[in-house]
């Protein structure tokens, strides 16, 4: 099963057939007893790994992964990052503004034993039929 939580990508996310389950909360505009509502069930889950993608640097991300006790907590080390960061995160790579962050993300996998499959990756955006709808609509009225 794969579950993704995510800060601002839910839009970009939903209509993705490889994610089953997509969580995602403002905990910036929410209460924090209601934030922490919404973390408790996902600290049941015992998820086995937190990966903050290139370039999340919000200490928030990090804290997020510990509350909810994954066990291994990836993150990239940042120029900002502080002693706290490297209490919430067990396992880190340094970000490399000279990398593309899908390759910075993607360097991750090693820190897990693995290694991507592919020898190039391309970036897939998963439209919904009303998105395609949309977009046919759109071009068929500038055109």
């Amino acid at each position: 099963m794969t579950r993704w939580c995510c800060g601002g990508s839910k839009d970009l996310l939903d209509s993705n057939p490889f994610l089953n389950h997509i969580y995602q909360r403002n905990f910036l505009k929410e209460s924090r007893i209601n934030s922490l509502r919404f973390l408790w069930p996902l600290r049941k889950a015992r998820y086995d790994i937190s990966i903050n993608s290139h370039p999340q640097s919000r200490i928030h991300y990090r804290a997020t992964a510990r509350f909810i006790a994954a066990r291994q907590r990836i993150s990239h080390l940042y120029e900002c990052c502080g002693p706290l960061d490297r209490l919430l995160v067990n396992k880190s790579l340094p970000q490399d503004y000279k990398k593309h962050s899908v390759d910075l993300n993607l360097e991750t996998l090693a820190l897990l034993g693995k290694r991507p499959t592919l020898q190039d990756h391309s970036l897939d955006i998963f439209l919904s039929q009303a998105e395609h709808g949309w977009a046919e609509d759109f071009l068929r009225r500038t055109v």
